[in-house]
């Protein structure tokens, strides 16, 4: 094993920011390492203010998964000068020290043997004293793909270690045991069937155990049992379909037959039905006009007799219309925009199901399907061919409960919005650009999921016809983007004027809620700087000066401390196993404030890379913490000289000092990037614009930029990463400490490892650690 000690060797000019490699090369060994100095002498500082020396370590963060083999990181208070990590007994596995493999301050870096059980659990020894254990695959719980289920009715759950090799896990809910589709789930997802015996209740708890021994889960979110038994209703892919059972036999007949008008027939029946409970209006097949609004009432099904038999022309904005109503079913149809500027809009409703039916848009404003619990969107297509005021194909922003899964969406402008969603799934489905529209005026994003809180983003693609997309002056193209509401922000910063264990005071707080109307449920706060950095909670409530949390604090908070306050730009997110092609920008998480990420399996062809981007600006609040992101087993290959091939983690800062700490516990692990040969940099691409691995501070106003000591850009960890023809592999830089960069491949040409200084000051990365 080699530890790299840095020193400047070069200087030369990138896009006005100084570099250095590291040269001077010391060998170690043992069980556990030294902390390897920076050059500027910063290196040994504590990144937070600790409590006396005879307080025993707390343990902050932590990876909420990690496997055999892994290099984990711990950040909290009161590690000490030489902290141990101690894995607790497993098994026939006594208990045992890790090797450190780098520390600075109170976070360090230690590894699972090659032999570990997956039930781990470590605690921080200093001294005499010990942390509490935290486990590192217990069950973690992160959202529902359905906020309701009936009797026997399917759910997923979706999270972190919900299942462990060689362990069966467990699900109750409201106490009794459901059945777990073990070949169709895995350790982010569980396929579940509720018990057949439960009873209709409006808030059940789900628990999951995953069998290895560690704590079970209790879901934060309770589920919905509706009336059912279970029944399979139009496939069955949501329990809550069973609702539509009893509307099955009670059937009015519209004649679509000879291209009539229909507006006044559907709704006639509809009301009809629903005088009477509901039912199922049947239309034909053949071509009918909508020359007005349909107003649906709740309890209907409109049923075409197939998606490409049924034919709906709709001349009137907002052809079918249901604004606050419930168990709505549209299903095997072709509704198609004959020269209307609004399109259908579902809106507030609970139990709205969308099967098998095309919506040509053509050129309108975005269609709303927004703020819906439960909802299930299956088998559909979405074509836009133009837009009006630049505006998306859709909205689907502000569900709760939605499921979005094997459709087609075809875009020119706009984005497909999930913005605000909460217990979402979405997957299986085709997100097509037309390319040849690239050089209109207006955005594209392929998809938004800006302040969404637990959502799933699984084994879709996202591609493009009529390409490639060479217009690199449009700012746009991501293929999955979150940017905190972008102009509209929700971040408040200040410094912690009294607190207690469940509160901290602040007289000069004023909330932003940006596009909320009221505070949302994934509000929330970290302590940045000072006593108890590195915490973050939701925030409950708000009462004047005083933000109360949802939990109490670890280390409760004091005057030295620094917090900044936000609306979760993503939280409890996965992104895995999609397929991006011929997008410019691949995932970009930009400018807000994340925690709780995977993004796992994807593949990046000719489609940018992933770029982590966390932003300071005092003068307007703004401080946004990029906390836990775990960027595994991913593949980025961009071999036509279109866009670069990247895996980024950059801190942005407006002003001279920073105000704390920007990131912690990002973790590079098993991903492999294919770079350009000859070498290939892209200014359009802001920091994204190099290829490689990237983690550091960037400075964008150097003349009044302050050299600090602690990190800012706190122990990224790359571990069995590759990097084929690049021009460097690694880039670390001022504002960066305790990364570690271990067994890393790269073959091809260019060079392994550089460290730049990124302002005029002397400052660069401190604490590194390669081996």
């Amino acid at each position: 094993m080699l530890r790299l000690r840095h020193s400047q060797t070069r200087d030369s000019i990138w896009r006005g920011a100084l570099r250095a490699s590291v040269i001077l090369v010391t060998a170690c060994g043992g069980s556990s390492s030294n902390i390897v100095g920076g050059a500027n002498g910063a290196g040994t500082g504590s990144p937070n203010t600790s409590p006396s020396s005879s307080t025993a370590p707390i343990i902050f963060n932590a990876p909420q998964s990690a496997q055999a083999g892994d290099i984990i990181y711990l950040q909290g208070e009161n590690f000490g000068p030489a902290p141990a990590v101690v894995m607790q007994s497993s098994g026939s596995n006594p208990e045992r020290r890790l090797r450190i493999v780098n520390h600075v301050g109170d976070w360090l870096a230690a590894e699972i043997p090659a032999d570990a059980g997956p039930a781990l659990a470590v605690r921080v020894v200093s001294g005499a004293l010990s942390s509490a254990t935290v486990s590192l695959n217990a069950p973690i719980i992160y959202n529902f793909d359905s906020i309701a289920t009936a009797p026997g009715g399917a759910f997923r759950i979706f999270g972190r270690n919900l299942m462990l090799a060689s362990y069966t896990p467990r699900v109750d809910v409201d106490g009794v045991a459901a059945s777990v589709d073990l070949a169709a789930s895995g350790p982010e997802m569980l396929v579940v069937r509720a018990p057949s015996n439960l009873t209709q209740k409006q808030a059940v708890a789900v628990r999951v155990d995953n069998g290895g021994g560690l704590a079970p889960a209790t879901a934060d979110q309770t589920i919905e049992i509706v009336a059912g038994a279970g029944h399979n209703i139009f496939g069955g892919e949501a329990g809550w379909l069973d609702l539509f059972a009893s509307l099955l036999g009670r059937i009015a007949q519209v004649d679509c037959s000879g291209n009539r008008s229909a507006s006044q027939a559907i709704q006639t029946q509809a009301d009809a039905l629903a005088r009477s409970g509901g039912g199922m209006i049947s239309l034909s097949a053949g071509v009918c006009t909508l020359d007005s609004s349909i107003v649906l009432p709740s309890n209907i099904i409109l049923q075409g007799a197939g998606q490409n038999a049924t034919q709906l022309l709709y001349r009137s904005d907002y052809p079918l219309s249901a604004i606050q109503k419930q168990v709505i079913a549209i299903r095997d149809l072709t509704l198609t925009n004959a020269g209307a500027s609004e399109g259908p809009i579902l809106h507030k409703s609970r139990f709205l199901l969308l099967q098998n039916v095309t919506m040509n848009f053509g050129t309108q404003r975005q269609s709303f399907f927004d703020g819906n619990e439960n909802t299930l969107v299956t088998g559909c297509t979405f074509n836009q061919t133009g837009s009006m005021n630049q505006q998306s194909p859709y909205l689907f922003s502000d569900s709760n409960g939605l499921i979005f899964q094997n459709n087609v969406t075809r875009l020119v402008m706009g984005a497909a919005a999930f913005e605000r969603t909460r217990n979402s799934y979405i997957g299986k489905n085709l997100f097509r650009r037309d390319a040849s529209r690239q050089d209109e005026a207006g955005a594209l994003h392929m998809m938004t999921v800006d302040f969404a809180s637990g959502i799933a983003i699984i084994g879709n693609v996202f591609d493009t016809v009529n390409g490639p997309i060479t217009n690199r002056t449009r700012n746009d193209g991501e293929a999955i983007l979150t940017e905190g509401g972008g102009a509209i922000r929700t971040e408040s910063i200040g410094t912690v004027e009294a607190a207690d264990a469940n509160s901290i005071t602040d007289s000069r707080f004023s909330a932003k809620l940006g596009p909320f109307s009221q505070m949302p449920g994934n509000y929330g706060i970290a302590i940045v700087a000072g006593r108890g950095a590195g915490q973050t909670r939701s925030v409950r409530s708000v009462n004047g000066s005083v933000l109360t949390v949802d939990h109490p604090w670890n280390s409760i908070p004091d005057a030295t401390s620094k917090y900044a306050a936000f609306v979760w730009g993503l939280q409890k997110a996965l992104i895995r196993d999609n397929v991006f092609s011929q997008m410019p920008r691949g995932v970009w998480l930009y400018q807000t404030a994340i925690r709780h990420v995977l993004i796992s399996g994807n593949h990046f062809l000719e489609s940018g890379g992933v770029y982590l981007r966390s932003y300071q600006n005092l003068d307007t609040g703004m401080f946004d913490p990029i906390y836990d992101v775990d960027i595994l087993d991913n593949e980025v290959k961009n071999l036509t000289l279109s866009w670069p091939s990247y895996l980024t983690s950059m801190f942005v800062n407006a002003d001279a000092r920073a105000f704390g700490i920007a990131m912690i516990g990002i973790r590079f692990r098993d991903n492999s990037i294919t770079a350009h040969n000859p070498p290939f940099t892209l200014s359009s691409e802001e920091y994204a614009g190099n290829e490689g691995y990237f983690a550091m501070m960037r400075v964008e106003n150097n003349t009044r930029y302050e050299p600090m000591a602690v990190p800012r850009v706190l122990g990224t960890i790359f571990q069995r990463n590759s990097c084929t023809d690049c021009e460097v592999a690694y880039r670390i830089g001022t504002g960066s400490g305790g990364t570690v960069i271990s067994a890393a491949r790269t073959s091809g040409r260019g060079e392994f490892f550089e460290d730049w200084r990124t302002t005029a000051s002397a400052e660069k990365a401190v604490n590194t650690v390669i081996e």
